[in-house]
């Protein structure tokens, strides 16, 4: 394999791209040889104002009304796992990127940046189309701007401008990438445009690859990320998702194809957040699955020994952040794979 090292400055928290408080930190996205890319770098916003969000409520049902709890109190509690989850990535030689979220407008899902932006290993960055009026507000140019100043960005995708009014594509929740063999998972809901789907994989080179999938109830699944991930040997998966045997049987095949081995969930694994899972390299290179504590909780002895005969677990507590946001350790992390101008 080869690394691409990255060299950046990076504060801590919470402030980033600020003129004090700096630290001098390396980076690597890391692209094997045989094109997986797996990066120790990560993008995360410590929220200002994270609470329930009523509107995206209507097609999340992940997310929960915490009974008992103020505003103010869910607030500091989400702020606290935030910051606890930052010190174990760190601990673990995950490099975390933190940025502030601005306090006005009030953004309460602000903490899950991977639907808003991605960065890609071509030096691409997207910033994407969300079904949410209150989630478009998280968009914020200032953070692209600054990360073409302190990395090599041969282009700035703004499909959140150009998609068609009523289309939504929201990064990689709506999308679990393959890089390895140029694969687009992508589960149809009011969140995931197939139109968008397909424009993303012409452009950037991908094969879409487009099933429905809905929970026990027979919602459909807001977002692919949820109930699938992708490793570098593995495909984490619930399969009873996929109501259609011809569906389901594809996309068995599909992954059978890819040589990876499949990692079966149940329902109540993946409303534990179970295949809400990110590989990323730690130290010396070590590739790492972080979960959080209810995921790993949820996970049978056999299923945790498949993950970690490849990977190190990253394990983190986030209960407030999943039961009241609805998303989970993925939703976090926004991966950078990015080339310093510094070298």
């Amino acid at each position: 394999m080869y690394g691409l090292h990255v060299q950046f400055l990076v504060p801590g928290i919470p402030r980033l791209f600020g003129r004090r408080d700096r630290r001098h930190v390396t980076a690597k996205s890391k692209i094997f040889s045989n094109n997986i890319a797996m990066t120790n770098c990560v993008l995360m916003i410590r929220p200002a104002n994270f609470g329930f969000n009523e509107e995206t409520a209507g097609s999340n049902v992940f997310q929960q009304e915490m009974s008992g709890a103020d505003a103010m109190a869910i607030s500091s509690r989400a702020v606290q796992e935030f910051d606890s989850a930052v010190t174990t990535l760190r601990a673990a030689g995950v490099q975390v990127i933190v940025v502030e979220d601005s306090p006005d407008p009030v953004k309460t899902d602000a903490v899950f940046p991977n639907n808003w932006i991605s960065t890609h290993p071509d030096g691409t960055v997207i910033t994407w189309p969300m079904a949410s009026s209150s989630r478009r507000q998280e968009i914020r140019a200032d953070i692209v701007e600054e990360l073409q100043d302190q990395f090599v960005v041969t282009d700035w995708w703004r499909l959140h401008e150009e998609a068609p009014d009523g289309q939504f594509l929201e990064g990689t929740g709506s999308l679990v990438l393959d890089h390895e063999h140029r694969l687009a998972w992508a589960c149809h809901s009011p969140r995931t445009s197939q139109a968008l789907v397909n424009q993303f994989c012409d452009r950037m080179g991908f094969q879409p690859v487009l099933f429905d999938a809905t929970d026990r109830q027979g919602t459909p699944i807001y977002h692919t990320n949820v109930m699938m991930a992708v490793t570098g040997r593995l495909v984490v998966i619930c399969l009873d998702c996929i109501a259609d045997q011809t569906q389901r049987d594809t996309v068995v095949q599909r992954i059978q194809a890819t040589g990876k081995s499949i990692v079966e969930l149940t329902w109540p694994q993946i409303e534990a957040f179970a295949g809400n899972l990110l590989q990323v390299a730690g130290e010396n290179d070590q590739p790492c699955v972080v979960m959080s504590s209810a995921a790993r909780r949820a996970l049978h002895p056999q299923q945790l020994r498949k993950i970690e005969e490849e990977s190190e677990i990253i394990e983190l507590a986030i209960p407030t952040l999943e039961t009241c946001g609805g998303g989970s350790v993925r939703c976090l992390l926004a991966e950078i794979y990015l080339q310093s101008r510094n070298g």
